[in-house]
């Protein structure tokens, strides 16, 4: 149950940067070959949780649950294009009734990652395992702030449920922290909480955005040598970074202005990436009307423009 009327409320994070203890893990090869490997999918603009700094204004019940059919197009052009890794995400996905099915569909020719809150009200660790997911992201803000932050009452042991789920599934369970100034004193701990729950990855994305009172005008990569202090303290001394402004030890200075990856909403729109809607008049492409061959080149079109600026994020440009 919520634990106050959710108001809708938008900010713009940055690409994640994760700190693992091994050099090996499945979201490496996307960044280490060479062209369009990835997409992250929307299959629902839907969330009954309601973080405050939600970059896409998925808290509320009102949105759009992507159809099987639709999805079925998306996959088969996503395929076409050379795509072969997919993060299932929205919203959030298990919210959406025909979830498993899609997933299903999806593992047949990619390699599937899933994120989620997880307050889950079945083990959908044993589906995931069962269809052959090779990671789940949770969502993890810790013990202190996870209810509050999420505006779920319970939701966080609900969370810890499901991760132990995970892990006992054999899948590569990762913790996600969305960092800002507000919490970077308990980075400490949370990152422990992760750790002792067996968590093999921390990553972390800060809500950014000039004067976000969630960042509060700190510098994106003074944020993230905080969290590089405290990984390594845990023995997480592997850093992957999607981030022009942090260089990890393998890495994308941003997915998409490196022709590596895709956003695609729940409208099956190609768009930049899900914190940059608003630079857009009208999607790059669509995933229904528009051919493989044509969604490839509007996105190639769209990047070599961007590119001309040269590599930053594009959403602390857009706030």
């Amino acid at each position: 149950m919520p634990m106050a009327q959710r108001v809708m409320r938008v900010s713009t994070p940055m690409c994640l940067v994760s700190f693992s203890k091994s050099k090996e893990y499945t979201s490496k090869a996307k960044v280490t070959t060479k062209g369009l490997t990835w997409a992250v999918v929307d299959i629902t603009s839907e969330c009954s949780h309601g973080c405050a700094w939600c970059y896409g204004g998925f808290n509320d019940n009102k949105g759009t649950h992507v159809s099987v059919e639709d999805f079925k197009v998306t996959l088969s052009k996503l395929k076409d294009m050379g795509i072969k890794q997919i993060s299932m995400t929205g919203g959030e996905p298990t919210e959406n009734p025909n979830m498993l099915e899609m997933v299903e569909l999806a593992t047949k020719d990619f390699m599937v990652h899933i994120t989620s809150h997880g307050e889950w009200y079945k083990n959908y660790a044993d589906d995931f395992a069962r269809l052959g997911v090779s990671q789940v992201q949770f969502n993890y803000q810790g013990s202190k702030r996870h209810d509050g932050v999420h505006q779920v009452l319970g939701s966080y042991l609900k969370q810890v449920t499901s991760i132990k789920q995970s892990i006992k599934a054999d899948i590569e369970t990762v913790g996600t922290v969305t960092v800002g100034a507000y919490n970077l004193k308990d980075i400490d701990s949370i990152f422990k909480e992760m750790s002792d729950l067996g968590v093999t990855r921390l990553r972390v994305w800060e809500a950014t955005g000039k004067g976000n009172k969630w960042r509060k005008d700190k510098e994106a990569k003074e944020i993230f040598e905080i969290c590089k202090t405290s990984a390594s303290k845990l023995g997480f001394n592997f850093i992957q970074s999607y981030d022009p402004d942090f260089v990890g030890h393998v890495g994308t200075q941003c997915p998409p202005l490196s022709k590596v990856g895709i956003y695609v909403d729940a409208k099956s729109n190609l768009i930049f990436c899900p914190a940059t809607e608003q630079l857009l008049d009208k999607p790059i492409a669509s995933f229904l009307t528009d051919s493989a061959k044509t969604i490839t080149s509007n996105f190639n079109a769209f990047i070599d423009k961007e590119l001309k600026k040269g590599f930053r994020c594009l959403a602390r440009e857009a706030v």
